[in-house]
């Protein structure tokens, strides 16, 4: 018998009560209000009254909880990343934010994420990360496909210190040719890195180390085996396919493009970045800037002319033509205008510096060979 139901079923008249409760442990008042309270709720004393308080002042209350999950359900239906700390950012409104453990908690308790013990600490690992903007620019490319299934590359670069998205460019295959004049659009509105940092792809290690070297931008390539080298543009390659799966399928390699200029202006304006804790773009305009050591920082504006070779010239525009050879004549040559050096690149290939350009002069001839 239990010692609740002994106290409410024992006959006071033939018992101490003191000396009862002393013996089991209990106190004289606690003898009488549970026969007291007994006699009012019947067996119900008999169990013990729960101990948790009436109300906790900081738990969240459950209209909060159901705004953490919509919000997760909204960003997975939008093809973003749904966090606890993208979560917190976009709740940053109302009042008594819950912190990003708590929203853990929360979507853990309504089932929508599982724990993983086995996974790695965060301090498991040395986190790099460049300390100026256009310190090192990350490259790679990442496989996609259109409507039809056609099997399509996607050209990824990012900036390794804001995370900006520099440029997302889809093409047919990625070379090494195709790669440079990314570049050279992105510098035109970025400026140029000091170092551009890519794997060891044939289209980066051969062509596009080589083709930057003039430019005075600095090529290195990842250790073999070691993904991680270049791992905040693979992790990007996840962020972007995870929102192009939830649009449309692209018919064409030009509609793609199309989604892929959507997604730059959402991941770099429109999406804190959590690991640097805040937009992109405005971590880059607001960080200290880097570029080619050859080059003062600040100072240097590019601009990439791309055009077929006829009778052996290129055009720079409407009035300036640089001859690179009639051996080229139908090729299409990658004009590169840093500050007042022109540089000439065709199928990836340095073909042609020339130093103090003057964009008002007609004509830039090759110079003739001297004679014997």
């Amino acid at each position: 018998m239990s010692l609740r139901r002994l106290i409410v079923q024992v006959d006071t008249s033939t018992i101490n009560v003191t000396e009862f409760c002393g013996v089991h442990g209990v106190s004289t008042w606690f003898f009488y209000d549970l026969r007291r309270r007994h006699a009012v709720d019947g067996d119900s004393v008999l169990e013990p009254k729960s101990r948790a308080p009436l109300s906790i002042p900081n738990k969240t209350p459950p209209d909060i909880e159901d705004m953490i999950v919509s919000t997760r359900k909204e960003l997975i239906d939008q093809g973003l990343d749904a966090g606890p700390q993208t979560i917190r950012f976009h709740l940053d409104g109302i009042d008594r934010v819950p912190s990003v453990a708590t929203i853990w908690r929360i979507l853990k308790a309504r089932g929508f994420v599982q724990a993983e013990p086995a996974k790695a600490p965060k301090g498991a690992g040395r986190r790099f990360n460049a300390s100026r903007a256009n310190e090192s620019w990350q490259i790679d490319d990442t496989s996609w496909e259109l409507k039809d299934s056609v099997p399509v590359k996607i050209l990824n670069v990012i900036d390794d210190h804001s995370r900006l998205a520099v440029a997302i460019t889809a093409m047919e295959t990625c070379t090494g040719e195709a790669s440079l004049a990314v570049l050279a659009k992105a510098a035109g509105k970025w400026g140029w890195p000091a170092r551009v940092q890519s794997d060891n792809a044939q289209a980066f290690k051969a062509v596009l180390s080589q083709a930057l070297d003039p430019l005075g931008v600095n090529s290195v390539q990842s250790r073999i085996y070691h993904p991680q080298t270049n791992g905040k543009v693979e992790r990007f390659h996840q962020t972007l396919k995870r929102w192009l799966q939830k649009q449309a399928p692209a018919a064409t390699l030009a509609i793609l493009q199309t989604q892929l200029d959507e997604f730059k202006v959402i991941y770099n304006t429109k999406r804190k970045h959590t690991a640097v804790n805040g937009f992109p773009a405005t971590v880059w305009a607001d960080a200290p800037k880097d570029g080619p050591a050859a080059h003062p920082i600040g100072t240097i504006q590019t601009r990439t002319y791309l055009n077929k070779v006829r009778q052996g010239r290129v055009s720079t525009g409407k009035k300036t033509r640089v001859t690179v050879g009639s051996q080229y004549n139908g090729q299409t040559a990658l004009l590169i205008i840093t500050g007042t050096t022109l540089q000439a690149f065709i199928a990836g290939k340095h073909i042609r510096t020339i130093h103090n350009f003057d964009p008002q002069r007609h004509t830039y001839r090759l110079r003739k060979q001297p004679t014997r």
